[in-house]
This record gives C-alpha cells, structure tokens and sequence, in this order.
C-alpha cells in the first residue's frame, strides 16, 4: 500500500484544482483537502490517522486524514467509528453514506413561508357568502451538521385567527392545525423543503342590511399567524424554528405532546374543515 501526499493522489487521479463541488449523492464520494482540491475516493479502511481511499482507476492510496478539510475529517472519523463498531457489514455498498451517530453536532437552519395551493369557490349561507381557501407553508431545512442526514421527521402547528370561522363555522374553531412529515434524506450543505398539510381559511362577505349581534357588520376572514417547527432524528429533537408573532411566541407544546391533539396515535393529519352552518342565529337584518 503506497502512502501519498493528497497532491499526488490528485495527480494520479488526474482531477488538479477542480473548483466545481460534484453531487454528493455521486459514487463515489468528492473529498476535498485543505487547499480546497477535490478528487473522487472512495474509502477503504480507517486506520488511526490515516484513512485509505480508492480512486475511480481502482488504486488504493493512503493519505493523513488531516490532509483532508475539516468536514470530510469529521465524515471520515464518522465512517471509522461505525467500521469499528460493526454497523457496516461486508458488502455493503453504500459505505458512502454512514448512519449519524449519537453524538453528531446538529446545526439545521430553518425558514417558512406561507403559500396558498387552491382557491375556494363562493358558497352561500343565509346572510353573506363564503369562501374557503387552502393555504399551506414551505419550510426550507439546511443542513450544516457536516454529514448527511437521513430519518429526520419534521412536526409542525400552524397557528390561525379563526376569525370568520367563529361566525360560520363551529363555536370554537381549531387555531392551530399540526401534523408530522418524514425530510428526504439531505446532504451536508444542502437544504429541502418541505411543504405542511392544507390549512383551510375562510373569508365571510356579509350581504347589504345584515350585523352580527355585537353590533358589527365588516367583512371577516381568518389569519395565518405563524408556524411553529421541530425538527426529529429518532426521538432526539435536533432543530426548532418559532415564527415572529407573539401568539406563536406565547403558545405551549410540550415535546411530549404531538403536533396534532386530534390525530390517531400513529398518524397525524390536518383536521378537516367542517361545514359551515346556517348564519342566522349569529346574525340579523
């Protein structure tokens, strides 16, 4: 086994001063070394401070694992401790994608924005119409724990001013819908959206000549107020995400809790919107 310098495996493997950063989801796997070089490896062994990589011409080489950049350092510790600890069985394939262990620093960025999917049609009750739109939020996970992350689950509540919903709906509306998504695997330095259940919100229009029984008449409709996001690998919560409205900021939910009270014990789903009653005990002429 010959033991290399970094540079002379670029060399070899003829792959000099590529800027370019190649898939990671590619076999095999881009390394890079202090100086920002990239060739294509596989790895064979860890042993002590030297790991030993296969070239795509099918060498062998074995270079100083400090050689490497600080991520590809951590993947390789990562890659050595599940070879030590018998994770990996003979034949495996996929040694290019080690499973996260205990102790990985989890640093997942997470943003949210609203989006309405689908727009209601007009419905009429005895004293306006309404409409019912669904609206839904996309949050954009990235992932910076300098490894590839797979198995994560995303658990959210998104909170609503159920404002027309009171006049037309139930007495008391839901004001937050929850559910529980399973994030496609990500990459270090990547991101992934992932979209929440539909939200229905309703619009009322009241008709010429009618007043609710407080004396108002203005139209109504219900408002997003924000999302609240916890992010799971297992049942370790490894990232949270609370939007900037104080009703989000002052609601509770404990981690024990699911993201939807209402849902089976194996399944959460948004809760449908029911159906909007006859106005006229709420309303008049």
């Amino acid at each position: 086994m010959k033991l290399l310098p970094f540079s002379r495996l670029l060399a070899v493997s003829s792959i000099l001063a590529l800027f370019a950063v190649l898939p990671a989801s590619a076999k095999p796997r881009t390394f890079t070394d202090q100086k920002g070089r990239k060739i294509e490896a596989e790895i064979i062994s860890v042993a002590g401070t030297k790991v030993t990589l296969r070239l795509t011409n099918g060498k062998d080489y074995t270079i100083p694992i400090k050689s490497l950049s600080e991520n590809d350092q951590f993947f390789v510790k990562v890659w050595g401790m599940e070879e030590k600890s018998g994770a990996k069985k003979s034949g495996d394939s996929d040694k290019t994608t080690p499973t996260i262990p205990d102790n990985i620093k989890y640093r997942i960025e997470i943003e949210a924005d609203k989006e309405r999917i689908k727009k209601g049609s007009k419905g009429k009750v005895s004293s306006g119409e309404i409409q019912t739109d669904q609206w839904v939020y996309e949050a954009n996970l990235e992932n910076k724990s300098r490894v590839k992350l797979e198995g994560l689950e995303m658990s959210y509540r998104v909170y609503v001013d159920p404002i027309a919903s009171v006049k037309v709906t139930m007495d008391s509306p839901p004001k937050f819908y929850g559910g529980r998504q399973k994030v496609s695997s990500v990459e270090d330095g990547a991101s992934v959206m992932v979209r929440t259940g539909p939200v229905p919100l309703t619009e009322l229009e009241l008709d010429p000549g009618f007043v609710f029984r407080d004396g108002s008449r203005n139209d109504l409709e219900d408002k997003l107020e924000g999302i609240w996001i916890k992010v799971w690998h297992g049942e370790k919560k490894v990232a949270e995400f609370k939007s900037n409205n104080s009703t989000v900021k002052k609601a509770k939910w404990a981690d024990s809790e699911t993201a939807d009270p209402d849902a089976e014990p194996d399944e959460e789903k948004a809760p449908a919107q029911k159906q909007a009653p006859d106005m006229e005990d709420d309303a008049k002429e």
